[in-house]
């Protein structure tokens, strides 16, 4: 039980930016290639336009933070997954962390609107800079909301597995033992069916849902083998149990598997267009201040 009690814990240091992440999935962002976006003021710049860059210079340095903590949120949460012994998240902090990402959500929603009626001629460098920089600050925006998806879901994952605790070689007799498996596992799946896991989960939660209603299933029979004292059906159960225990311990690899793989996702979407996207704003920014 120790890969499941791993899972239930979530593992992590500074909480799952579970990718994330990210979008895990990142649903919006713009397709960018390099050099696709102005690298110098090529017109000359009218005091219109002098306005619409400092506008838009201001939200990228306000969205600056937000960005430098994703960024290292990822990096730190692939580190973490593979140093075994790096610590564990709290609860508080996982809640912590989608509270978090929340705000960054309603920042950058202030910050896209700001930039609402700005010219945006692509005929420009300045109408360039200035959708590069809407379409920069929602693809953070997705990001954010994603990362707080992941980490919502996270909590929820954990409320509804913490639950089974409850089951241990802690009783007096088996048919407590057939009891106890059937209350906490019950408890747990009504849980789990009290919300909508992300899409890229919902196959393996199905699974883990398939996993617990053997589980259920096992200790009703179980309690029938007991009570009618058959050394056959008890010796089943026995058989039945190991094989449920080692499904389930594989449902806990594939979880840490699919959370993985959104770390990664989220990597390089960080790391890949939108910091791309970040590095070029920077420079065209200050070249258009300049002019």
């Amino acid at each position: 039980m120790q890969k499941l009690e791993r899972v239930i814990r979530v593992k992590k240091k500074r909480v799952p930016f579970i990718a994330l992440l990210l979008c895990l999935t990142l649903t919006a962002g713009a397709a960018v290639m390099t050099g696709w976006y102005p690298t110098m003021a090529l017109e000359p710049v009218g005091s219109e336009a002098t306005d619409a860059i400092d506008a838009a210079s201001r939200a990228f340095d306000a969205a600056e933070p937000i960005f430098e903590k994703l960024k290292e949120s990822v990096a730190q949460e692939i580190e973490d997954y593979e140093d075994e012994s790096s610590e564990d998240a709290s609860f508080e902090e996982i809640e912590e962390l989608t509270r978090e990402l929340l705000g960054y959500v309603d920042q950058l929603d202030e910050l896209i609107y700001s930039l609402s009626g700005l010219p945006d001629d692509m005929n420009t460098s300045v109408g360039k800079t200035i959708r590069a920089t809407r379409d920069y600050l929602i693809m953070l925006r997705n990001m954010s909301a994603d990362y707080a998806e992941l980490s919502q879901y996270a909590t929820n994952l954990m409320n509804a597995l913490m639950v089974l605790d409850g089951i241990s070689g802690d009783v007096d007799s088996y048919e407590e033992l057939a009891d106890m498996i059937y209350t906490t596992t019950g408890e747990a799946l009504e849980l789990l069916n009290s919300f909508i896991p992300p899409d890229y989960i919902s196959v393996t939660q199905g699974d883990l849902c398939v996993r617990l209603q053997e589980f259920q299933d096992f200790s009703v029979d179980f309690y029938v083998a007991i009570s009618m004292d058959d050394p056959l059906r008890l010796n089943s159960c026995v058989y039945r149990l190991s094989r449920i225990s080692t499904l389930f311990e594989q449902w806990a690899e594939n979880l840490v598997s699919d959370l993985q793989m959104q770390f990664t996702q989220a990597e390089r979407r960080i790391n890949g267009p939108i910091g791309q996207l970040h590095d070029e704003l920077k420079s065209n920014l200050a070249l258009l201040k300049a002019a």
